[in-house]
């Protein structure tokens, strides 16, 4: 069996009106976009026009709305039901953002009323998950082939200096590790919160924000075979380990799906992601993340060159570089060409497929110095290896 994920994360819906006539999103309430300056009506189109997907869950990591919003909010919200039903997902996984939370309490003296009060269906439709995830400060969600926890890393921000970073408390990740200690079935694990778990000051993108307890949490979920984090938060999107052992748990940054363009990386692109899981006991714990980037005039396209991620990559493949590279050159060896498709080394060496982006440049490197060349990766297009043999 496979198990989608659809990611969405960082919608940050706002009026520009209440933003002091900034735009500070692609999804403003009190302006009417033309499709492609829109992601929402972009993305739309895209599954319209015949795009191939669909999801089984969609997580959403936080930020609806820019600076506690009330409409910005409600748009976000309504945004994140339409997407679940264009993907025809049978489960949304909704957290929350800093910008959620009206920790300067412009609105109300109690900075979660708005967040609390806005929907009785928000985040879950299940009240004792609600009480869990206003509560405890997160909510564990079991299915038959997965494991949930969700974690509400704004749980403490009450005032302005408190949501200056996320935090886990103590007793939040005491409760944790007691329960899910107890848990059983082979199942994938996923984490989901907002702010990243361990330092992400990627390109001077800040290094103050993570989540404080972030380091213990890791551990505990390293000890539980855990399989990935999700965060939003950063609006960089960047996959690499946690530390840990062997298998520690991959940490994935979702990016946003429509920040607008003065809050990303220059040059990048808004994202979303499909991340594909197989259910079976050799594959548990790696994946693929298919991502789309959003280009103005033009909508969402995986076929575009992007500085800072890849279209199409693997996670969860630990293996050891240097073996790996003699064990290629060897079978290369035998090879009557010395040339080929990068595909037919995918179709040979499966672990290939699930390697992240910066174990494969590390291979790549191994190979060269073995006289072996591979030529860039370009989504669509195919790459060749080529070996001079001796």
């Amino acid at each position: 069996m496979v198990l989608k994920i659809a990611v969405f994360s960082d919608f940050h819906c706002h009026r520009k009106s209440n933003n002091n006539n900034i735009q500070e999103s692609y999804l403003l309430v009190d302006e009417d976009l033309e499709i492609f300056q829109d992601p929402f009506k972009s993305f739309q189109k895209l599954i319209n026009d015949g795009a191939n997907i669909e999801a089984d869950i969609l997580i959403l990591p936080g930020d609806f709305t820019n600076k506690c919003d009330p409409e910005g909010l409600a748009y976000g919200w309504q945004i994140s039901q339409d997407i679940a039903s264009l993907l025809k997902v049978q489960d949304i996984i909704p957290n929350i953002g800093n910008h959620d939370v009206d920790s300067r309490k412009k609105n109300d003296p109690n900075p979660f009323h708005l967040i609390q009060n806005f929907s009785k269906a928000f985040p879950f439709s299940n009240p004792d998950d609600n009480t869990s995830f206003w509560k405890d400060g997160y909510v564990i969600i079991e299915n038959t082939n997965y494991r949930i926890l969700n974690i509400n890393t704004v749980h403490s921000h009450n005032d302005e200096n408190m949501a200056k970073k996320g935090l886990i408390e103590q007793d939040a990740l005491n409760e944790i590790q007691r329960k899910l200690t107890f848990s059983h079935g082979n199942k994938i694990n996923i984490a989901v919160c907002h702010h990243n778990p361990i330092e992400h000051s990627h390109y001077n993108t800040g290094s103050k924000d993570f989540m404080h307890n972030g380091d213990e949490l890791i551990s505990i979920l390293d000890n539980l075979n855990f399989d990935i984090i999700i965060h939003g938060h950063k609006h960089d999107p960047r996959i690499r380990y946690a530390p840990g052992g062997a298998n520690s748990p991959t940490i994935f940054s979702a990016g946003s799906f429509s920040a607008f363009k003065n809050l990303l990386l220059q040059g990048a692109n808004n994202t979303f992601h499909i991340i594909t899981f197989e259910c079976s006991e050799s594959h548990l714990g790696k994946g693929i993340i298919d991502t789309w980037f959003f280009v103005p005039t033009k909508g969402w396209t995986q076929n575009i060159k992007n500085n800072f991620f890849d279209s199409k990559m693997g996670f969860g493949a630990i293996v050891d570089i240097r073996a790996l590279a003699g064990t290629i050159v060897d079978w290369l060896s035998l090879q009557q060409e010395n040339y080929m498709e990068w595909t037919e080394l995918l179709k040979e060496f499966k672990e290939l497929n699930y390697m992240i982006p910066s174990d494969l440049a590390k291979l790549k490197n191994e190979l060269k110095l073995k006289n072996i060349l591979i030529s860039p990766f370009v989504y669509g297009e195919p790459s060749f290896v080529q070996f001079k043999k001796s």
